[in-house]
């Protein structure tokens, strides 16, 4: 299942010390570092719990503390039956076109076509006729 994912937090978890302060809350010191975990809200100040729905080396620790599983504590979106949820399903061949309804809606054409010249485009801006015309009268 998820136990690889698992055995990280576990190991890394040897060196943090947790400390019950409340109902499902915990303090961890890890190094010069203090972290607080919420079992109830699923919340660690590292905030990897969160983000990624595996427990962190804090929650691990906790985890251990209290002798609990750590199935647990990992987000659903991991379990084997909810990854297997999508694939339950009935995927149902699509009939031939002659068997579909007919429908009273617009035909669609094609898109319009729009030719672009060839080479570079021009730089320069294209005088206006009258632009021309008092060009040629001030000179």
């Amino acid at each position: 299942m998820f136990v690889k994912y698992l055995a990280k937090p576990h190991l890394e978890s040897r060196h943090c010390i947790a400390v019950a302060v409340g109902r499902s809350e915990y303090g961890v010191a890890d190094g010069t570092t203090n972290f607080t975990i919420n079992f109830n809200s699923s919340h660690c100040d590292c905030q990897l719990w969160h983000l990624s729905g595996l427990p962190s080396k804090h929650v691990a620790r906790c985890i251990l503390r209290e002798r609990k599983d750590f199935a647990l504590f990992v987000h659903k979106a991991y379990k084997i039956e909810n990854y297997k949820q999508p694939y339950n399903l009935i995927m149902r061949p699509i009939p031939c076109l002659i068997f579909w309804p007919q429908r009273n809606c617009p035909l669609l054409g094609s898109p319009e076509v729009v030719n672009k010249g060839r080479g570079c485009p021009k730089t320069s801006r294209k005088k206006d006729t009258i632009e021309i015309g008092y060009a040629r009268s001030s000179t």
